[in-house]
């Protein structure tokens, strides 16, 4: 058997702690975040920007029709005092 120069070894040497090491990482770092990332994503339940506008505008109709509701309201309370 032929012996390895010591520069080969070396090099064999770092290649093999490389190899472990980024399969370390991807095990431990890369596969988890994505895992992480795609739950989070899933999480978010998006919608098409039409549909989220268009929400939208319902929404800020109904805040409309509550205040004006809370002011008729505020205003029938107010009478029913002063007729007292």
């Amino acid at each position: 058997m032929e012996a390895k120069h010591p520069a080969d070894a070396l090099l064999q040497v770092a290649r093999t702690a490389f190899g472990t090491l980024t399969r370390s990482l991807d095990e431990h770092v890369l596969s988890p975040a994505g895992d992480h990332a795609d739950a989070f994503l899933h999480r978010l339940q998006l919608v098409p920007k039409a549909e989220f506008d268009r929400l939208k505008a319902e929404l800020d109709t109904l805040q409309q029709k509550v205040t004006r509701l809370e002011d008729l309201l505020s205003a029938l309370i107010e009478n029913k005092q002063a007729d007292r």
